[in-house]
């Protein structure tokens, strides 16, 4: 099978960028799916590989694209300032004329009395902005092991409460001394989503431990599996609320590399610090990005 290279992934995020800017400006744009489906790529990483190969998010993508083309339609008497303002995306004028102003430094007016500066800015606003360079890592292979997970719906910054009630089950279940490791499942790119709409499986490897799943089950607690693959890793010393922007450096490895694909299964967290044992510079994370790679 022919691996993925850089060019590859360029051919598949052109195409979603293809379709966001055919419909960024119309009252339905496309869907997490539809994008996936046109970059060819799992819906887990979608939103990430879009964003490190663009520079932004297709949230902020839409908004920089309805601009551009709103500052296009005030340089054109034939519209009032409200008709051009309406394909922005904006609910009022008023939002519109605010984000115009935190965005250009122009007000609605000015864009009209100055097409020269407002033709300008558009041309500025339909430019990506620049991208990082990646950090080096290491290349390292993940035996199948069983976790028990429990999925959190919310902010990554805020999953204390949800790891506190899986370890209050589980080791209800079976002694602490069974714990090998703390795992973290993010599912979304916290970049690309609302806070509230980002989905995270916190998980506690205990190795063969059998607890009773079906009283785990009833808690909202599966067993799940992960590894089994080879996988991209780094060492991240820091806040655990870091950790989701160096798993960026993971995946700028794939886009920048030969013979190394993603595969469908999301990235891994491994803590191994907890924030009562050490300093938060201190802690330190393992964060794992599942590939295949060209043997």
């Amino acid at each position: 099978m022919r691996l993925q290279t850089a060019d590859d992934y360029t051919a598949r995020i052109s195409r979603a960028l293809a379709l966001i800017e055919s419909r960024a400006c119309g009252e339905e744009p496309p869907t997490l799916a539809e994008m996936a489906e046109a970059a060819a790529l799992s819906p887990f990483h979608f939103h990430r590989i879009f964003r490190l190969m663009t520079g932004e998010t297709v949230g902020a993508l839409c908004k920089r694209l309805r601009l551009a083309r709103s500052l296009a339609a005030l340089g054109d008497t034939a519209f009032t300032i409200t008709e051009a303002s309406a394909g922005s995306g904006y609910a009022t004028s008023q939002a519109f004329a605010r984000a115009l102003r935190q965005t250009t430094g122009l007000s609605a007016m000015e864009s009209r009395t100055s097409p020269d500066s407002a033709a300008a800015m558009s041309d500025r606003l339909m430019q990506s902005p620049s991208k990082e360079t990646p950090l080096a890592v290491e290349v390292v292979s993940l035996d199948p092991f069983r976790v028990m997970a429990l999925r959190r719906q919310g902010a990554y910054d805020d999953l204390d409460s949800a790891y506190g009630a899986l370890f209050d089950t589980v080791f209800t279940a079976v002694n602490m001394e069974e714990l090998v490791n703390i795992w973290g499942v993010p599912l979304d790119d916290p970049f690309s989503h609302d806070a509230a709409q980002l989905s995270f499986d916190c998980a506690v490897d205990i190795g063969d431990a059998a607890p009773d799943l079906a009283m785990l089950a009833e808690k909202g607690i599966q067993p799940i599996i992960l590894g089994g693959y080879a996988a991209l890793h780094l060492r991240h010393v820091g806040s655990h609320d870091a950790v989701h922007a160096k798993m960026d450096d993971l995946y700028r490895i794939v886009l920048e590399s030969q013979g190394i694909e993603l595969t469908a299964s999301p990235p891994l967290i491994r803590y191994l610090d907890q924030p009562e044992e050490k300093p938060e510079s201190e802690l330190r994370s393992d964060l794992y990005l599942p590939v295949m790679l060209e043997l």
